[in-house]
């Protein structure tokens, strides 16, 4: 049986995925979203259940869709 993954975590590896292919470090992620990197590690590690503003930075800061960020989400 498949373990389901909560939304944040989800998210999170779909941020580090969507990251890792702009060839961006989390340095540099983090410097475009205005935040800290300890913010974006906890946030890629799926254990920080992040805000929308949050999320909405950081798609701004990736030029990806809300689709992207979302992705492989369970309904």
């Amino acid at each position: 049986m498949a373990k389901i993954l909560k939304p944040h975590t989800v998210v999170g590896r779909n941020i580090s995925r969507i990251r890792a292919a702009r060839g961006l470090t989390q340095e540099k992620l983090a410097e475009r979203a205005d935040m800290d990197r300890r913010s974006l590690q906890r946030m890629e590690a799926g254990s920080w259940n992040m805000t929308i503003d949050y999320l909405d930075r950081l798609r701004r800061a990736l030029r990806c869709s809300w689709a992207d960020l979302l992705d492989r989400l369970e309904n």
